[in-house]
């Protein structure tokens, strides 16, 4: 299996490196990636062209590519905020909103470190349920910030 997607990951890293100097800081946009690369692959050598994959099967490497250096910041401080908040709010909370939270944490870093090996937020019910759980931690963080607060100020 080595052999077969050795040619592929290493063109895939020359694409996104390609497509970052051609646009750095916005990158080619939302779901450009795909269609540049299938242009690109059908003048590559014959393992790259005879590949099936079509997509960069690292999430962090798509989103440079699509949104270029300032996106691939952005999501990275969206994804560091996120966890940041849910990680304090776990040490405030009691024992129900604890567990809900350190199963978001939990999951969500596994979920992060699979992002280097997969590309799961293109896939829609993927996508959708990362973001429904983050904004469930989100609110159970809220929720554990506002009852600490009331019984500090009490």
């Amino acid at each position: 299996q080595l052999e077969r997607t050795e040619y592929y990951r290493i063109d895939q890293y020359k694409n996104v490196l390609g497509l970052l100097r051609q646009h750095p800081l916005f990158g080619v946009g939302f779901g450009n990636f795909t269609r540049l690369y299938e242009n690109q692959r059908a003048t590559a050598a014959a393992p790259e062209r005879e590949s099936p994959f079509h997509t960069t099967d690292n999430m962090y490497l798509m989103f440079a590519a699509e949104t270029g250096i300032l996106g691939l910041f952005a999501i990275l401080a969206l994804l560091a905020a996120l966890f940041w908040i849910t990680y304090r709010a776990c040490w405030l909370a009691e024992s129900s909103p604890a567990c809900l939270l350190l199963a978001f944490l939990a999951g969500g870093t596994g979920f992060l470190a699979n992002m280097f090996t997969w590309d799961p937020l293109n896939d829609p019910t993927l996508r959708l349920t990362f973001w429904m759980l983050a904004g469930i931690a989100l609110a159970a963080g809220g929720s554990v910030r506002n009852r600490t607060a009331g019984t500090v100020n009490s």
